[in-house]
């Protein structure tokens, strides 16, 4: 299992010195999407079907729209057209 937390990472969200504060945290809810997306486009969870991850204290809102908008990316990508059955 692999657990994420909503401070992993190698940096903070980097927002303008003139936002207000509640800039940071937006920008820190598209951290959380690259990652989840790097995790999922990776091929690490095919190389290892055993692999949980747990993203800790990071809401899920998101979530869905990723997902839906990775399904969407990959249903129209040259690599999802090539390797449909007809």
């Amino acid at each position: 299992m692999l657990g994420l937390h909503i401070g992993s990472g190698s940096k903070m969200a980097d927002v303008s010195p003139y936002a207000p504060p509640c800039g940071v945290h937006r920008a820190d809810v598209h951290r959380r999407a690259v990652s989840l997306t790097e995790w999922l486009v990776s091929g690490n969870l095919s190389r290892f079907p055993n692999l949980k991850i747990v993203y800790s204290e990071s809401q899920i809102g998101w979530m869905p729209f990723v997902l839906d908008r990775l399904d969407k990316v990959w249903e129209h990508s040259e690599y999802a057209a090539s390797t449909r059955s007809f």
